[in-house]
């Protein structure tokens, strides 16, 4: 019993070092990828968020995400932009719909016939996000 108590304890620690590695590794990077959006190098930064995600078990923050999108439509990649906002929008009920909307480095994709569906999730998740604040106000 000892032993077993020892050993899920180990596996425990382990696992907490992997995962303060990978979140201080994807911070690294992401910061990277940061400051290489605003030298304006947005091919290298893409790939720098991108490779983040990967090493992050393609998890990656709302902000993060979004930087990458904005990358990737400044390079004409509107493939890997649309990838990136989905994944905002439904895992990450990205509700900014002005500031999506008024944003310059993504306004090549507004002729995209995916931009007015992606904006269509944004908006409904605004509304739930306005929805949710009256409720708790109203309470």
């Amino acid at each position: 019993m000892k032993y077993t108590i020892l050993t899920i304890f180990f596996i425990i620690s382990l696992a907490n070092n992997v995962y303060c590695q990978a979140n201080t590794d994807y911070s690294k990077f992401t910061s990277k990828a940061d400051s290489l959006f605003l030298a304006k190098n947005y091919r290298d930064a893409a790939l720098l968020y991108t490779k983040a995600f990967k090493m992050n078990n393609d998890q990656g923050m709302v902000k993060d995400r979004y930087y990458s999108a904005c990358c990737w439509a400044l390079i004409d990649n509107y493939d890997s932009a649309f990838y990136e906002l989905n994944r905002i929008a439904t895992k990450g009920k990205f509700a900014g719909y002005d500031q999506i909307l008024q944003d310059n480095y993504l306004t090549k994709l507004h002729s995209d016939k995916r931009w007015l569906p992606l904006m269509k999730i944004i908006q409904e998740n605004l509304n739930e996000k306005l929805n949710n604040t009256i409720k708790i106000d109203n309470d």
